[in-house]
């Protein structure tokens, strides 16, 4: 189909079923892909939203790196909404998924440490954040910001 037959259809054929102007953000809110929170009962969870987790987070759909790059961003944006907690329950889901062997991931493990680290230091938790700047630097000692927080967290712990 041309563009000009899509037009020509939808003039003949009006959507009829659209949004009612007075509940249009109820509407919204009910579409999988427009709502902005998950329902509170699991058994609620419409299939489309439970197929697009599975292309998120399914094992079978993705490589543990994938895996742990999309943890890194949903630490990310957590950690920007100030959600600290989460944010480190993040990445360590995200560590979780790769392998404690020196490899390819190497970099994204150290990035993990790093950011699981800036998370301690926002909660104030700054032995678990030396001790994971550590991590990240025996991964990868060029990681500046990992030695950065290293420093921030040490002199913060010594200061209580």
């Amino acid at each position: 189909m041309d563009p000009e037959d899509i037009a020509d259809y939808f003039k003949k054929h009006r959507y009829y079923d659209r949004f009612d102007e007075k509940n249009w953000r109820q509407e919204m809110e009910e579409h999988p892909l427009l709502m902005t929170k998950s329902p509170e009962n699991p058994d609620q969870i419409p299939p489309l939203v439970e197929a697009i987790r599975q292309l998120k987070y399914g094992e079978d759909c993705n490589s543990p790196e994938e895996l742990a790059k999309q943890y890194k961003l949903d630490g990310n944006e957590l950690f920007k909404q100030r959600k600290f907690d989460a944010a480190a329950a993040s990445y360590t889901k995200g560590l979780a998924y790769l392998s404690k062997e020196l490899d390819e991931t190497a970099e994204l493990k150290s990035v993990l440490f790093s950011n699981r680290a800036a998370c301690y230091v926002m909660t104030k938790n700054y032995q678990k954040a030396i001790d994971d700047c550590k991590e990240a630097l025996r991964i990868n000692p060029n990681n500046l910001r990992a030695r950065q927080r290293m420093e921030e967290s040490l002199y913060k712990n010594y200061n209580k």
